[in-house]
């Protein structure tokens, strides 16, 4: 590379850590007009587009990346980033530890690998990827936060909340940190504390789907009846997969509990879709829902409405039918 494309990457570097990604991503393109086999210039370059979303094109460049150099951990990682935000965690891990193999001393790849396992819901080997990453670099950011996630899964929330502090302590910007935090504030009750840190999260990440998705809860958590419905939701989500699956078969096989189990688990399903629609009414709840929670609550109105006919024809026929009973 040049002195004047390694100028662009340097300076590029420098505006993607201020969170000035536009600006980032103007940088790394020029480096690639210096050198177009730049590899780890063509692997920044990757990641500024995947926070845009341009998926077809960020995979079009990490992949040349890897042409121009196969040796190019980063070009794996970048990779193994983009694999994961497409759902593909089986093809993210392979690339993750391809990117450990070529460079193992690295902590940023085993935070990621760390969060790859996470989404695989094997939370002992993700506790593990973290450990290790922190073993090489005891404050990297992305492995605290991870084993702070892992830890709170595995029912040590003040473990993780000490975590999250230490973590903010270092880098008080932090998105991740900041949602983490507030996620785990939650889970213990505390709504307005963890909704300051969710908000906090959202405004660092604007495309962050768990900050957002964290301040939908927080506030939805205000009302006690979906505060008490949300801890039991976590609690489900936070089984062993094994209880999990215990859970269903007491479900189809023993009649006596499925009749208390099947209203339970329609009034978890339904308080969500309930709760949302209740937020279309809120001013900053209409913006921080998605358009997928705005969609299902569309469809839980179209629901309640098409339930609410059928009932009140029913009453309405009955009533007709009343002086024939007679």
């Amino acid at each position: 590379m040049s002195n004047s494309g390694q100028d662009h990457v340097a300076r590029g570097l420098l505006l993607y850590e201020s969170h000035n990604y536009d600006r980032a991503e103007k940088e790394f393109a020029l480096a690639l007009v210096q050198d177009p086999e730049d590899a780890r210039a063509r692997s920044l370059l990757a990641i500024c587009l995947l926070l845009r979303q341009e998926i077809r094109e960020a995979l079009h460049h990490v992949n040349e990346a890897i042409k121009f150099d196969p040796q190019c951990a980063d070009a794996f990682h970048v990779k193994a980033i983009i694999e994961l935000s497409r759902n593909h965690p089986e093809q993210a891990r392979a690339l993750e530890e391809q990117a450990i193999r070529l460079e193992p001393f690295y902590a940023p790849y085993f935070g990621h690998l760390s969060e790859i396992y996470f989404v695989m819901e094997k939370l002992n080997d993700s506790l593990k990827a973290a450990e290790h990453g922190l073993s090489i670099d005891p404050e990297n950011i992305n492995c605290i936060n991870n084993r702070a996630r892992v830890l709170v899964r595995l029912g040590r929330a003040s473990d993780a909340e000490e975590s999250m502090r230490f973590a903010l302590a270092k880098e008080p910007e932090n998105a991740l940190s900041h949602t983490n935090l507030g996620w785990i504030l939650l889970r213990e009750g505390r709504i307005e504390e963890a909704m300051e840190h969710l908000k906090t999260g959202l405004r660092l990440a604007p495309n962050s789907d768990f900050a957002r998705e964290g301040v939908v809860e927080a506030m939805k958590s205000r009302n006690r009846v979906y505060h008490v419905l949300l801890k039991a939701t976590l609690a489900i989500y936070e089984m062993d997969a094994r209880l999990r699956l215990v859970l269903l078969a007491v479900l189809f096989f023993f009649a006596p509990l499925r009749a208390f189990l099947i209203p339970v688990l329609i009034l978890l399903w339904s308080s969500d879709q309930l709760f949302n629609t209740v937020l279309r009414f809120d001013p900053y709840g209409r913006l921080v829902l998605s358009e997928d929670q705005i969609r299902q609550s569309n469809f839980f109105i179209g629901l309640i409405a098409v339930v609410a006919a059928l009932l009140l024809y029913a009453w309405m026929t009955r009533v007709s039918l009343l002086p024939e009973w007679k």
